[in-house]
């Protein structure tokens, strides 16, 4: 994980003529200006790995509102899978055990710690795994490019969610994403505000990987 390169009001060096350790005095204007740029910078990351749990599910309500569909359709609809459970809550659950497999198995378990590749490469693969896995959906009768642009959707949600799992090594802020996602979808879609989102998921997740290299 990342750090802070300062960790105190003081930065040790060395005087190797004398081989004597000498403090160096950081100015009181420079020291404030490097705390500030600190604190900014962590609001900024902390906005970032927030962003998608709140715009993911807004979205959906906003775009339901717009498209008048309903919501909460889903939670009298019987699923196919679990008939005595509505089809919503199958969705849920959905993205619990898809988060505990993708995100925590498979990506932190697997690829962070158990390989040698590097994080980006590893959150790219996963990517790709969790994005091919919605061509189940094509089972349903789902159209093909429909599932295509689900899947374009999965892989930017899932670059992001990685990113999370990355710079937090926690699951539960992807996980609740997922969640709030599945429990707020609907039948409607506005094609540019979903491609908007889905450029904005990506960006996100871009950014927090930022430096890293495949």
């Amino acid at each position: 994980m990342r750090r802070s390169i300062w960790t105190g009001n003081r930065r040790w060096g060395g005087n190797v003529s004398s081989g004597v350790k000498s403090v160096i005095e950081i100015p009181t204007g420079v020291k404030m200006r490097l705390n500030v740029e600190t604190k900014t910078a962590d609001v900024f990351e902390r906005i970032l790995l927030w962003l998608p749990v709140i715009l993911l599910p807004l979205t959906n309500i906003i775009t339901a509102a717009v498209t008048r569909a309903s919501i909460t359709a889903a939670y009298t609809t019987s699923n196919t899978w679990i008939p005595f459970l509505p089809a919503a809550i199958v969705f849920i659950l959905g993205a619990v055990i898809e988060e505990l497999f993708y995100r925590w198995f498979l990506l932190k378990k697997v690829f962070f710690q158990a390989t040698k590749l590097k994080p980006l490469l590893s959150i790219l693969i996963v990517s790709a795994l969790f994005a091919g896995m919605h061509l189940w959906n094509l089972r349903d009768g789902t159209s093909f490019s429909d599932i295509m642009f689900q899947m374009a959707f999965a892989f930017c949600f899932s670059i992001w969610a990685g990113a999370v799992v990355w710079k937090t090594d926690q699951i539960w802020i992807p996980l609740l994403a997922h969640v709030l996602l599945n429990a707020t979808a609907s039948d409607a879609e506005i094609a540019w505000v979903s491609v908007l989102v889905s450029v904005v998921v990506l960006t996100d997740g871009i950014w927090l990987m930022r430096g890293e290299k495949i």
